[in-house]
């Protein structure tokens, strides 16, 4: 696990037949506890893989398994998030205004 939040926990995997490592985006379980829940998580995942913009995380594939009614693949971007960084250290003005 490299990351959770309100909606989910993220994983690092490797995507092994394109040897390349991956985040994937599980949500919460209370969050798809229905059908429709999950079909609704996976058609953003669909609108967001049609956006092409360095500041957007690009959706590489969907899908789902018996335990888990859908998840996302996403590129991968080394780094840290913002709450980790401003833990760390007090940010300039302009170096905020830039995030």
């Amino acid at each position: 696990m490299i990351g959770k939040g309100g909606y989910g926990l993220v994983y690092l995997a490797q995507d092994e037949q394109l040897n390349r490592r991956v985040a994937v985006k599980v949500p919460h379980a209370k969050l798809i506890s229905e059908p429709e829940d999950a079909a609704a998580y996976l058609a953003e995942a669909q609108t967001v893989a049609h956006l092409d913009h360095p500041n957007i995380v690009s959706v590489y594939d969907v899908g789902s398994t018996d335990e888990c009614p859908c998840y996302v693949v996403l590129k991968h971007i080394q780094g840290t998030d913002l709450s980790a960084l401003l833990n760390a250290r007090r940010l300039e003005y302009a170096e905020a205004a830039e995030l």
